[in-house]
């Protein structure tokens, strides 16, 4: 194994990026420069700085830029130096820029996560073997290891000679299995069956590595940081200090002067259900090995056809299985009021509005609010319609107060008190401390079907102009007063939810033993 790395003035370009004025360069002049760097297995290392390194020296108009100089090594001494580096350092004195060449000894100390590898399924031991690990200690199982190889040592008769045979085979087919391997970690989807070169996936392995490993780093100072656990608190350090709240105000009416890039075709576009033309090519598109294992593993009770003229109509049939779920509106303990908000949003973003509803402990009615807000997003309307109840309550003196929304996300951060996004940030602590100035305060989340009330009052709020208030329940539109009638009768509503869970057709389900594999 010999180690190669160049590193010097080649006096020629590797591909016409690499010339910044003058003429068209023709790439005749270079095929000499690249059979060479193809006939020794070379790579180029790289640089860091700017990426040309000769110059004329002209004036502005006809001066000529060219990247001759350059560092290059084959897979040999990138395996054994992984984090070479080359740097393009300031000229002084010459037409060429000084190269310098850095060969840092790379500690592997970071965490090795677990993957599971096809080539396992592919071995008839696999699931005994990992049953037997799973049943005994590991210990045990390093000894018996042992006393099996102490007794091979010992023998040598007709079955070992056969066992050698059978081994030999057994190594054609070990081969075979670790071309499998490498094409899954190069994730190289185009090689063809027979084609196996361990070196070539080697190399391929070794090249991802270098371009995802981070070999050095500029700090806000201009300094150049080295080493994995240095760079990865250099990098948690800058972006704790980019969104760590520096205690200052943010004027929401400027957010408003910030021209929107997205028009409403565009989110239209967004927001709209796949095709099924589209999925279909998005599926067929994919790596073979990755959609099957994914199906596996998010629905291994499905017995998964093994190619894709299967697949695409088998996907068509199925079915989510549907979830229905009995819910109704309770009233709040003795002494509470409830306020049930929700806000509404025509497009996220886009025009939004809140609508609230206040009753007391026998299910009275007391107030209701419907408010059109603006432009924003549908969190902001939620926020919103908290804002407006809780503050309502608080006027009049309403001290025990119970909210209830249909924004799971509203209830978490009012329960956590932390984790806000920063465009509402100053809201929901302005939310926050006004439910802190209450005597008693709760807050949970429910299905919109209990909250149809305030859903209602929300969507109304968008044919206002300002906002409304309701001091009794016969000023409000028929259809919200027969919500809130049937609301103090504890009517129950029915939520259908389509469920992750698929149904499969009896002749496509896997048995309860198997792991859908087909």
């Amino acid at each position: 194994m010999i180690l190669l790395g160049v590193i010097g003035d080649f006096n020629v370009i590797a591909s016409v990026e690499e010339k910044i004025g003058g003429i068209p360069y023709q790439m005749s002049k270079s095929m000499d420069f690249l059979c060479m760097i193809e006939d020794y297995g070379l790579v180029d290392l790289g640089l860091y700085g700017p990426r040309c390194t000769w110059s004329n020296g002209r004036g502005q108009c006809s001066i000529v830029w060219k990247r001759l100089d350059r560092g290059l090594a084959n897979d040999q001494w990138l395996a054994a130096f992984p984090a070479t580096t080359v740097s393009n350092l300031a000229s002084t004195g010459s037409d060429h820029t000084p190269l310098l060449l850095e060969i840092r000894v790379r500690q592997e100390n970071g965490t090795k996560y677990f993957k599971f590898l096809n080539l396992w399924v592919d071995n008839a031991n696999f699931k005994p073997f990992v049953k037997e690990i799973w049943d005994t200690k590991a210990k045990e199982y390093e000894e018996k290891l042992k006393a099996a190889e102490i007794v091979w040592a010992e023998t040598n008769d007709e079955i070992d000679r056969f066992n050698l045979h059978d081994i030999k085979a057994q190594y054609i087919r070990y081969m075979k299995l670790e071309e499998n391997f490498l094409k899954q970690k190069t994730h190289l989807q185009w090689f063809k069956e027979g084609d196996a070169n361990s070196k070539y996936f080697h190399s391929l392995i070794r090249g991802r590595s270098r371009k995802l490993y981070i070999h050095k780093i500029k700090d806000e100072d201009g300094q150049w940081i080295y080493g994995d656990e240095a760079i990865g608190n250099a990098a948690c350090d800058f972006y704790h200090n980019l969104f760590t709240d520096p205690r200052g105000s943010i004027r929401e009416d400027l957010l408003s002067c910030i021209p929107s890039m997205i028009t409403q075709e565009d989110n239209d576009f967004l927001a709209a259900d796949p095709t099924l033309s589209e999925l279909k090519d998005v599926v067929f598109s994919m790596n073979p090995t990755n959609i099957n294992l994914l199906l596996r593993a998010n629905f291994p009770e499905v017995k998964w056809p093994l190619n894709w003229q299967s697949l695409y109509p088998f996907i068509e049939n199925l079915k989510h299985q549907n979830l229905i779920t009995l819910v109704v509106w309770n009233k709040p303990s003795n002494g509470f009021v409830k306020v049930n908000s929700d806000g509404s949003a025509l497009t996220n973003p886009g025009r939004i509005g809140a609508g609230v509803i206040i009753r007391d402990h026998n299910s009275e009615f007391i107030h209701a609010i419907a408010a059109p807000l603006g432009e924003g997003t549908n969190n902001l309307a939620e926020t919103e319609a908290a804002l407006l109840g809780i503050q309502w309550c608080l006027a009049i003196g309403f001290l025990k107060v119970h909210l209830e929304s249909d924004s799971a996300l509203l209830i978490q951060w009012l329960t956590n008190g932390k984790g806000f996004p920063w465009s509402l940030k100053m809201k929901l602590q302005h939310l926050l401390d006004l439910c802190n100035v209450c005597e008693n305060f709760s807050c949970t989340h429910t299905y919109r079907e209990a909250n149809c009330p305030a859903d209602s009052l929300s969507k109304i709020s968008h044919d206002l102009t300002t906002l409304t208030e309701y001091h009794n329940i016969h000023a409000m539109p028929p259809h919200i007063r027969g919500q809130v009638l049937q609301d103090q009768l504890s009517t129950p509503a029915f939520r259908h939810k389509r469920t992750r869970r698929i149904m499969v057709p009896p002749h496509h389900a896997s048995p309860s033993n198997s792991h859908g594999y087909g």
